[in-house]
């Protein structure tokens, strides 16, 4: 598949693209030799609306990314102080998505083995201390009125930068921080 064939598949459907990547960024990584994506999930509720969102998983797949889906268990935690079934549910979404949906050629991350790594918390304390609260206002993440819904938010700048990767698939109608 070349590099136009690659583009028209992810792209197919996405009128709000340039939100999170530019036309040229996209460009970009599909001209990398293995071009890598992520995207993270809270495994909390999983419903029909994911539907789209796999179809998208499989067309970056498709299209030559090395595709993470990050299963953030611990949001679950930090966002509602739930931790009974934290990785059974995460399990079930990867159960969900490779077998129902036969979302293959992925690798699977949870976010409770991301953040053993090395660096992960001091670089969460580097970018905890350049968010402005401001800036997590614009989210809209406080609907619910808790903190955890901030830190839920650094976390996921954290994703990116701990995990290395060139795209992050946001969904449609995320927010964009950075």
């Amino acid at each position: 598949m070349d590099s136009i064939d690659k583009f028209e598949q992810i792209t197919v459907g996405q009128d709000k693209l340039a939100e999170v990547i530019s036309v040229s960024e996209l460009r970009a990584c599909l001209n990398k030799t293995n071009p890598t994506s992520l995207w993270g999930i809270n495994p909390k509720v999983l419903h029909f609306g994911y539907d789209r969102l796999v179809l998208k998983q499989k067309d970056m797949v498709a299209a030559g990314f090395k595709h993470t889906i990050l299963l953030a268990d611990k949001n679950i935690l930090i966002e509602k102080g739930e931790s009974s079934y934290l990785r059974k549910q995460a399990d079930y979404v990867k159960y969900y998505f490779e077998e129902i949906c036969g979302l293959q050629n992925v690798t699977y991350t949870y976010l409770s083995d991301v953040l053993k790594s090395d660096n992960y918390w001091e670089l969460f304390s580097i970018i905890s201390s350049k968010l402005k609260i401001s800036d997590l206002n614009k989210l809209d993440v406080l609907k619910e009125g808790s903190i955890g819904n901030y830190l839920v938010a650094a976390f996921q700048l954290m994703d990116y930068l701990v995990l290395n990767k060139d795209v992050v698939f946001g969904g449609f109608g995320t927010k964009v921080l950075i």
